[in-house]
């Protein structure tokens, strides 16, 4: 028997006929109220629309020879508010609230609006029927189980629809699409662009490749990791105090069959009764449908949210015995990870992130090149997209290479251990940073470098390959390597000297210091007072009024002259640079000044010996004025032992090298970094690193890091860039595409915009706010901490994921990702591609953008009522959503054939539709459609259903009354589907007693002569 199934996709389609404003002349006994003019608008006006709705509905269900006599008595029983809620919708009171009158939804009918999208309606079902596989996905996925009832799910939509910018949103949408849909009003070709088209161009065949591949596997990880992943986006969320999260969003997490989650009765230790957990695997025992059941097998239905029974102001269930706990488990949306997120969203709206995207996204790509889409001699098919070999694709390449690595996913499960380990600190790094952004925002801005650092990389990073590569030596113990020993020397400078960055940060600022006589407060050993300040605005070697030339370089920028240039001079065998760094590693804090005072008291011997480095002499004595000097013995003192000082120097003269590029200018900067504390905290996190283990295979985590950068540095394996050629090392896969993108930003104009936009998004993410210790009268104990303090933990719980879910085989691991590696390069160079950039910069350079911004913002800003914050029912519906069970990911890809037929452009359905939806949101701003879905979604008084869950709760009993007895509820058969959408078909275009015969009526109309 399909009777109940049959009844309720006719009501269903008539209901929501009716509610599309589509009212049908008959008796006058379905008049009703007086007044109004003779008029056809006046009759119809004031026809009682609800009560015609009712008895077409009833006819419907007594025309259905499988219907039962309950289906009838359950109808009949809700006669009242069936009517009330139709008319409450669509009545000619309810027209008149909102300003329209009948006419207008005339129009729409008239001009074939309704008409060609019911139609297009009528055909999705025509190809929904043909298609087997479809109805027997959709009869699968009927089974999946979520705990949010339609009524909660229609009065979160109702907030939604009630948000005030509501109309901005879908009117500059419309506008947006109008503009890009390649036809004008009729539906013909007109020169516009075609982004829209070949976006569903490219939905349809993404949605045909699933169904091809549907049953076939695939990357076995993917769905692991998104699932493991939105379950972290549920955990509660450590939030820093004071922060307003507005109106809560009170959610219900699920159980492993997709109900409710019961709670535990803390005094029997057991769930809450009814509940029974016979398995005790923690979950309430459910029947054969997944309905949880008590322990006589009876079906329990307490709503996790509703009105009956016992309930606390918010609809949440109490257990039944009158104890005040809750049956459930809830918790507040706003509060969780996706929630923060949410929030984070809308600040980077703020700081317009998305517009500093959409305006590097164009230049970065390149040049479009036309395609003669396969048929050269004709012209009208061409379209534009970027070139095979644009930067962005060998970029992204270059990055995936590094994923081939072996040392990858130990790596990755390093990471995750060592922000695991202490969260906290790796807080203080975010917080830390967030600050020093703060205090270089306010600077102003640093003159731009005349000269690229090209050569600085590519010498450098052969230089540090050097380093990495070499073999421990013997006096050192059993340390494998050089990057494993020089990550325990920072370790062991860190403990030795504690504010060694604060220390040098003065030595970025003056070019002579003197040392203070008493401490003055920072944290260095600088008496800034007597010391010789650097004039950021001149260079490093000026001319002053008087012709003299002023040396205005800093004191780390003389270092690094004299050590280079030293380095240039060699003196029995060695150069100085060497003998000065081998001098230095033999001494130790007490007795270094001895090499200095010697230096300083001779310096006709280095100018002898080295000309032009007596001068900068004196900058050795400033390294150890501020007490940084001392602190870099250690690290000289390993390269020393290694044999590697000439190494050390080398590197130096290279730094030395892009210094005088890319440093001087911002000086100042670099000082503010390293007074701000976040390198301290990140070497802290390098010390951690030594401390501890890889958990799969108990490596040291220090270790493990070291050798991913011996990996990345190392320039004698073979590593190839997208096109064949070979490049030095894993880094340079990224460092040489990188710097084509940088260059075209600065040939566009918007090279400082790449910065700008990374900075902001950290900006984001380390939002913070000021913990006061609980004693706000005592700022002593004050401590800044981020706004969301879980996202270290999300971090470090994402990179695990990630890690498991990567095969443990090496040659699989690279096989896929090749795969995906070519599938990215052949989707950056594909049409649909080219049309999402496109689209991206038309909303940029929207004259409507900051409306659409704006309207956005709102919506994800917390509101200090439930009613007025659209965020919290928006988060209420994405919670329940993430936690959706039981979800046949093949049935999934099974409807790809049918969706790609529905969406395919060639096929017309969905461009119809949308073409149809865009004249419904521009022919009156939207002002009728959005009006009749407010008064369909909002609850007309407080405590009241919303119009639209009277009429589905309605539906849903006279489904439940069509069953068979002993039928439990659940999905539905293929059967089943395929005899809905047939009869939806049928009503559609009946045009005696369907839609059809309304459309006619309507059109055939008396018309007013006036």
């Amino acid at each position: 028997m399909l009777a109940h199934h049959r009844t309720r996709s006719v009501c269903f389609f008539l209901a929501v006929a009716q509610l599309l404003w589509v009212p049908i002349g008959c008796s006058d006994s379905i008049s009703g109220g007086r007044g109004q003019s003779g008029t056809f608008a006046g009759s119809i006006a004031r026809l009682n629309l609800g009560e015609f709705v009712f008895r077409q509905t009833r006819t419907g269900i007594v025309n259905d020879p499988d219907h039962r006599p309950e289906q009838l008595q359950t109808l009949d029983a809700a006669h009242d508010e069936f009517v009330a809620a139709v008319n409450t919708i669509v009545g000619g009171d309810a027209l008149a609230n909102l300003g329209l009158s009948v006419l207008d939804v005339f129009t729409l009918i008239d001009d074939g609006t309704l008409p060609g999208i019911t139609s297009d309606v009528a055909g999705i079902l025509d190809l929904l029927v043909a298609d087997q596989d479809a109805l027997d996905a959709i009869a699968r996925l009927s089974g999946s189980r979520t705990t949010i009832p339609t009524a909660d799910v229609v009065a979160l939509l109702g907030q939604m629809i009630a948000y005030p910018q509501v109309e901005e949103v879908f009117t500059t949408t419309a506008d947006l699409i109008a503009d890009n849909d390649g036809v004008d009003e009729n539906g013909q070709p007109n020169g516009e662009p075609t982004l829209i088209p070949d976006l569903l161009r490219f939905a349809a065949s993404k949605l045909r490749d699933a169904h091809a591949n549907a049953g076939a596997g695939g990357p076995a990880s993917s769905g692991s990791v998104l699932s493991d992943i939105s379950e972290e986006l549920l955990v509660e969320a450590r939030v820093a105090p004071g922060v307003d999260l507005g109106a809560e969003s009170w959610s219900v997490r699920v159980d492993g069959h997709g109900n409710a989650k019961v709670t535990v009765d803390p005094a029997t230790g057991q769930l809450w009764a009814p509940f029974v957990d016979g398995d005790g695997d923690g979950d309430a025992d459910v029947d054969a449908s997944g309905r949880p059941v008590d322990a006589g097998g009876a079906p329990i239905e307490i709503g996790a949210f509703g009105s009956d029974g016992l309930r606390d102001g918010q609809g949440r269930a109490l257990e039944p015995s009158g104890s005040g706990a809750f049956l459930y488990d809830y918790f507040d949306a706003k509060r969780t990870l996706i929630g923060l997120l949410l929030r984070a969203v809308g600040d980077g709206i703020d700081r317009d992130i998305d517009g500093a995207i959409a305006r590097l996204i164009v230049p970065a790509m390149g040049p479009k090149i036309v395609r003669d889409n396969g048929t050269p001699t004709d012209p009208s098919d061409d379209f534009e997209t970027f070139r095979d070999d644009n930067d962005i694709a060998d970029l992204l390449y270059g990055t995936m290479e590094l994923a081939k690595a072996d040392e990858l996913p130990k790596l990755l499960e390093a990471l995750a251990a060592l922000l695991d380990n202490d969260p906290d600190l790796g807080e203080r790094v975010l917080v830390t940073l967030g600050r020093a952004m703060d205090q270089l925002a306010a600077l102003p801005p640093a003159a731009p470098s005349a000269v690229g650092a090209t050569p600085t990389i590519d010498t450098l990073v052969p230089l540090v390959d050097q380093i990495v590569e070499q073999q421990a030596s013997p006096r050192l113990g059993t340390v494998p390597s050089t990057a494993r020993l020089l990550l325990d020397v920072l370790h062991q400078v860190r403990r030795d000297a504690q504010d060694l960055p604060a220390e040098m940060a003065p030595l970025f600022r003056f070019k002579r210091v003197e040392k203070e006589s008493a401490p003055d407060g920072d944290r260095n050993n600088i008496d800034e007072a007597r010391s010789d300040p650097v004039d950021p605005t001149r260079a490093p070697f000026f001319t002053d009024a008087s012709g003299n030339t002023v040396d205005n370089r800093s004191s780390v920028h003389r270092s690094l002259d004299l050590l280079a240039r030293s380095h240039q001079c060699p003196i029995f065998g060695k150069t100085l640079a060497v003998m000065i760094l081998e001098m230095m590693a033999d001494l130790n804090p007490s007795t270094v000044g001895i090499l200095i005072s010697l230096v300083n008291a001779v310096p006709f011997i280095s100018n002898l010996l080295c000309p032009g480095t007596g001068p900068d002499l004196q900058s050795l004595d400033d390294l150890a004025k501020s007490g940084a000097l001392d602190v870099l013995l250690p690290i000289t003192k390993a390269f020393k032992d290694r044999g590697q000082v000439p190494l050390l120097a080398d590197i130096l003269t290279v730094l030395r090298d892009a210094y005088d590029r890319t440093v001087p200018s911002g000086e100042d900067r670099t000082a503010l970094v390293m007074e701000s504390g976040a390198i301290e905290e990140i070497l802290d996190l390098l010390a951690i690193a030594t401390t501890v283990q890889v958990p799969s295979t108990g490596e040291n985590a220090a270790d493990v890091v070291a050798d991913a950068l011996e990996a990345i540095f190392d320039d004698d394996g073979t590593v190839l860039d997208r096109h064949g050629s070979r490049v030095p090392t894993l880094l340079h896969g990224i460092l040489l595409p990188a710097r084509q993108v940088d260059a075209r930003l600065e040939a566009a104009g918007v090279g400082g915009s790449a910065s700008d936009l990374g900075f902001d998004i950290l900006a984001v993410l380390s939002a913070r706010r000021v913990d006061d210790g609980g004693t706000p009268n005592d700022p002593s104990d004050d401590t800044e901490v981020l706004l969301n303090r879980s996202l270290v933990p999300f971090l470090a719980r994402v990179l695990q994921i990630v890690s498991d879910n990567l095969d443990p085989d090496p040659a699989v691991r690279r096989a896929s990702l090749a795969d995906s590696q070519r599938d990215m390069a052949d989707f950056l160079a594909d049409r649909p591609f080219a049309a999402i950039v496109d689209l991206i910069d038309t909303i940029e350079h929207t004259p409507a953008k900051q409306r659409f911004k704006a309207a956005w913002r709102n919506l994800l800003s917390p509101q200090p009522t439930f009613q007025e914050d659209a965020l919290a029912a928006l988060l209420k519906v994405v919670s329940a959503a993430l936690q959706v069970r039981n979800v046949d990911s093949d049935a999934l890809a099974q409807l790809g054939r049918f969706g790609g037929d529905v969406v395919d452009p060639d096929n017309g359905y969905v461009t119809r539709l949308i073409h149809g939806i865009e004249q419904l949101l521009t022919r009156d701003g939207g002002r009728t459609l959005i009006g009749i879905l407010r008064n369909a979604l909002q609850a007309p008084a407080p405590g009241v259903e919303p119009p639209i869950a009277v009429l589905l709760r309605i539906f849903d009993d006279i489904r439940e009354a069509g069953r068979a007895p002993g039928t439990p509820p659940g999905g539905m058969t293929a059967a089943e589907v395929e005899e809905m959408a047939r009869d939806a078909v049928a009503y559609i275009r009946d045009d005696r007693q369907g839609l059809e015969r309304i459309y006619t009526f309507i059109r055939n109309r008396p018309r007013s002569t006036r």
